[in-house]
């Protein structure tokens, strides 16, 4: 009787501490998982445009707004420009970066650009020098023809392509299947941590079974 005694108490600590361990666990997945949410929500698109042989390659990161976008949405970009041979790039800064009218907007998915609207419509990204830019414009960013396309790479010459109608500028990539999220990753922890638990339980009820 001392024997088994001793032993079921051991098993009691045991899942005792088994138990602690398990809700601590849980608990530092939680918090990780809230200290990485992003405390602003932000998504990034990503988007080319192509105006001759010129190609502008970029990264725009909005607030999460949706409908018309302004300036103020746009928390951050990224450009290069090439034409194959020669390459530009530069980033946001506040005074590099210019949105006019209601032709920008954005679905959550894509951020789409109305060519089609009347008077001054456009989005434009230029470098601090101003000698590299791309303009995306219904009417008036380079005083063209209403909708077009503008790559400059500054002494390299630039090119406009027409455009029309509404179309996609950027969008977000594709989710790539079969990586679980944070959530996910949480329940698979608790499940095992379950399945664990219970194996325990049972092994201690043996032990209790055999010394009886």
């Amino acid at each position: 009787m001392r024997n088994f005694w001793t032993r079921e108490q051991g098993g009691s600590m045991s899942n005792s501490i088994f138990r602690r361990i398990c809700l601590r666990a849980i608990g530092v997945i939680v918090l990780a998982f809230c200290v990485s949410s992003p405390a602003l929500a932000a998504t990034t698109f990503f988007g080319s445009r192509t105006a001759g042989g010129y190609t502008a390659t970029y990264d725009i990161t909005t607030d999460d707004t949706l409908g018309v976008l302004t300036a103020s949405n746009i928390v951050s970009w990224n450009m290069l420009l090439s034409d194959g041979t020669n390459n530009q790039s530069f980033s946001y800064t506040p005074a590099t970066f210019y949105v006019f009218g209601t032709a920008l907007s954005s679905n959550g998915t894509d951020l789409l650009f109305n060519y089609d609207l009347t008077g001054p419509n456009f989005v434009l990204f230029y470098n601090s020098a101003f000698t590299s830019f791309l303009c995306i414009e219904a009417d008036n960013c380079t005083i063209a023809a209403q909708g077009a396309d503008t790559i400059n790479m500054g002494a390299f010459s630039g090119a406009q392509v027409p455009q029309f109608g509404v179309q996609s500028i950027a969008s977000i990539p594709p989710a790539i299947d079969g990586v679980p999220e944070p959530t996910s990753w949480a329940m698979m922890l608790l499940g095992f941590g379950a399945v664990g638990f219970a194996m325990r339980r049972r092994r201690v009820a043996n032990l209790a079974a055999q010394a009886a």
